[in-house]
């Protein structure tokens, strides 16, 4: 932090907790002007902190880094080139399995600390970047499974239906109770072409 305020034209990256988040960000994005290069996970977990922060996001760059993949830039500049012509779906998959031990930490898991479970802190990426490379969600349905494998308060298993503004649609998938794991996946379903991309984690 005293590095932070006494070197205001150097670069910050912050990576804590949402619940720590803004006790750090504020006095730094008030004292100065600088650029956060990624915020893992939500930039606060309820929406007054939101609010809070707006006037620190303004001088602040919040950015979800995978934004600037290779793959991510070369997929979004083909979908504006209308090259997988018109999209009929969109999907993610994020099938992660976490143990008992990854969840021992009281925040973890937590609607206070973390603003919930899989979709918010494993998914969240993936639904950065189906918004990204597809556009707005118009219509969600979708059913959660609270701590079903977790001693934890809120969700680690989802699976939704997503409907877009342009007219296609789309599954979600998070969890972090699927044993042993899979690669995250994103795939879009085009008239021309349909692009697959997994990260292992």
């Amino acid at each position: 932090m005293e590095f932070a305020l006494e070197n205001t034209n150097q670069p910050i990256g912050v990576s804590t907790y949402q619940v720590t988040r803004q006790n750090i960000v504020q006095p730094i994005g008030v004292s100065t002007y600088r650029v956060t290069r990624e915020l893992p996970e939500p930039l606060q977990a309820e929406v007054p902190s939101i609010e809070d922060l707006q006037g620190v996001v303004e001088k602040l760059g919040v950015v979800s880094q995978h934004r600037f993949d290779d793959s991510i830039l070369f997929l979004k500049q083909a979908l504006l080139d209308g090259r997988l012509g018109k999209i009929l779906q969109a999907d993610a998959y994020v099938k992660w399995y976490r143990s008992a031990e990854y969840y021992s930490r009281p925040i973890k898991g937590s609607w206070a600390g973390e603003g919930g479970g899989a979709l918010i802190n494993q998914a969240i990426h993936q639904i950065d970047l189906l918004m990204f490379l597809i556009g707005a969600v118009d219509e969600v349905f979708a059913y959660w499974q609270l701590g079903s494998l977790h001693n934890i308060e809120s969700e680690d298993t989802l699976c939704a239906l997503l409907h877009y503004a342009c007219g296609a649609t789309g599954v979600l998938q998070a969890s972090t109770s699927l044993w042993p794991g899979s690669p995250e996946r994103l795939e879009i379903h085009g008239t021309k072409a349909r692009p697959s991309l997994r990260v292992t984690n």
